[in-house]
């Protein structure tokens, strides 16, 4: 089974220059829809197709300097598989995502994205916000995301989401809260998902910068398929003129199908 994580791309920076246009924000399930800036190659971003989340995904909140413009970014993404916290969304299928991500100066940060499904409808999308605050070195992020199904509004739900991040070394890190309240497209339950994630240079492949992200989640509540269920990636991810081409591992504790390793493949493109 092919899969599209949200891991990031690689440039032989140092760790202050990786955090430098960074993400707006962490938005939703980890390897759903994580806000990122798509121009890989100037700023450093992670690669965040909408799986998710992604994995997710990701990784870090910070706000536009006040001297610069409002930016717009659109993205297209193709997956193998659209991921969520470790499991399919579109039950081991190709997906096409595309978004649209706006970066205000004020730290303000909004946009929309979609992508095929395989239940409610075939159709999800999601609206987010953001607001983004520098601490030092550390970025802190608060937003919430609107999930629709336009084919099945019974299904629509809120989560709210807060995540920091901080230069570790040679490591860039990020760690993560995701709330789904009590909601009556819940059944009445919540849902909450703790995660961390990694993500380093480590050169070149073929003349492409190539970075190796990592990460580890723990899910408790409606989503979780169990009890609770923990996941795990790791991956490449390489910047190949205007394309982010990705590879993972991913896998988790279910103990049965869903629970299988996977291997992942993803290509993005933004302007």
């Amino acid at each position: 089974m092919w899969t599209a994580l949200s891991y990031g791309d690689a440039l032989p920076i140092t760790p202050n220059e990786l955090r430098r246009g960074v993400p707006p924000c962490d938005a939703v399930f980890v390897d759903i829809f994580d806000c990122a800036e798509r121009n890989l190659a100037d700023n450093g971003d992670w690669l965040m197709p909408i799986a998710a989340a992604a994995h997710e995904i990701v990784e870090k909140p910070a706000p536009t300097p006040h001297g610069d413009a409002t930016r717009v970014t659109y993205t297209i993404t193709l997956l193998s598989d659209y991921m969520r916290a470790g499991t399919s969304r579109t039950d081991g299928k190709p997906a096409l995502q595309g978004g649209v991500d706006v970066r205000m100066r004020d730290g303000w940060n909004f946009g929309a994205r979609g992508s095929n499904i395989a239940k409610h409808g075939n159709v999800e999308i999601s609206l987010y916000g953001s607001k983004s605050f520098e601490f030092g070195d550390a970025s802190l992020n608060l937003g919430a995301t609107l999930i629709t199904f336009p084919r099945d509004p019974k299904g629509n739900f809120v989560l709210l989401q807060t995540s920091i991040s901080r230069a570790i070394g040679p490591i860039d890190a990020t760690a993560s809260i995701l709330f789904a309240p009590q909601q009556a497209s819940l059944d009445d339950e919540s849902n909450f998902y703790a995660v961390v994630r990694a993500r380093t240079p480590i050169g070149t492949v073929l003349g492409a910068p190539v970075t190796l992200g990592a990460s580890i989640g723990r899910m408790r509540g409606h989503f979780a398929d169990a009890r609770s269920r923990s996941d795990w990636s790791v991956g490449l991810t390489g910047r190949f003129e205007e394309f982010d081409i990705g590879i993972t591992y991913a896998d988790n504790d279910l103990g049965d199908s869903r629970g299988d390793p996977t291997a992942v493949f993803s290509i993005t493109r933004s302007f």
